[in-house]
C-alpha cells in the first residue's frame, strides 16, 4: 500500500481524523496528504507550516507535540526509523486528543515501511 493509499485508509478507519499528512521535516515540504473535506486544508496547512519550527532537527526535538487552538488540534508524530519525516494529523479542537494522538502513532510506526 502506497503512503497515499495509507492515508486515505486512515480517514476512512478513523472518524476522528479531519485530515493527516506526512511532512519532511528537513525540507519542510509536504510528502503526502489526505483530507476528510476542503474544510479540513486550512488546518491541515497551518498544521504543516508549524511542523518545521516545532521539530526543527531530530536531535534537538521531541518525538511528540500537540496544539489545541479554538477551532483544530493538531498533532505531530516523528517516526522512529526515519526522524525527518512526520505525521501531522488535524482533527476539531473538540475531538478527542488522545484518539487523534494514537492514530498518528500508529502511523508514524508503519511509516518507513510505507513512505519508501
Amino acid at each position: 500500500m502506497s503512503l497515499e493509499q495509507s492515508l486515505i485508509e486512515t480517514l476512512r478507519v478513523r472518524p476522528e481524523i479531519a485530515g493527516i499528512a506526512c511532512i519532511d521535516v528537513n525540507s519542510g515540504l509536504v510528502v503526502s496528504a489526505a483530507v476528510r473535506d476542503d474544510a479540513v486544508h486550512e488546518g491541515l496547512a497551518s498544521a504543516a507550516a508549524c511542523a518545521p519550527e516545532l521539530c526543527s532537527t531530530p536531535e534537538s526535538a521531541a518525538d511528540e507535540s500537540y496544539i489545541v487552538g479554538s477551532s483544530w488540534m493538531h498533532v505531530l508524530v516523528r517516526a522512529s526509523s526515519r526522524p525527518e519525516l512526520l505525521v501531522v494529523g488535524v482533527a476539531p479542537a473538540e475531538a478527542n486528543l488522545a484518539l487523534l494522538m494514537t492514530c498518528a502513532r500508529e502511523l508514524a510506526r508503519r511509516l518507513p515501511s510505507i513512505a519508501g
